[in-house]
């Protein structure tokens, strides 16, 4: 789910113009992304991808990826009808 990477080795804008990232369009894409408790092994949980950043694959699936200091975390794949019912 989530990958630890040393401050020193991610650059964040570096990271955004090298995978020709863009920012998170509501129009693309909702805002929240469950990761389910089959993956997690504890409970459902849900992360806000309004301050990450989209990257597209040739088919159109979007990945959604969060660059915080020391951390990344990515998500792709299609919105749930579940993390759209927590959207309203």
């Amino acid at each position: 789910m989530m990958s630890e990477v040393p401050q020193e080795v991610i650059n964040r804008d570096r990271f955004i113009s090298e995978f020709d990232a863009k920012p998170w369009d509501p129009k693309r894409r909702e805002k929240c992304f469950i990761y389910e408790k089959e993956i997690t092994d504890v409970q459902d949980i849900t992360s806000d991808l309004s301050e990450g950043f989209d990257l597209e694959r040739d088919d159109g699936l979007l990945a959604t990826i969060l660059v915080y200091i020391g951390s990344i975390y990515p998500t792709a794949g299609r919105i749930t009808d579940k993390c759209r019912a927590q959207n309203r």
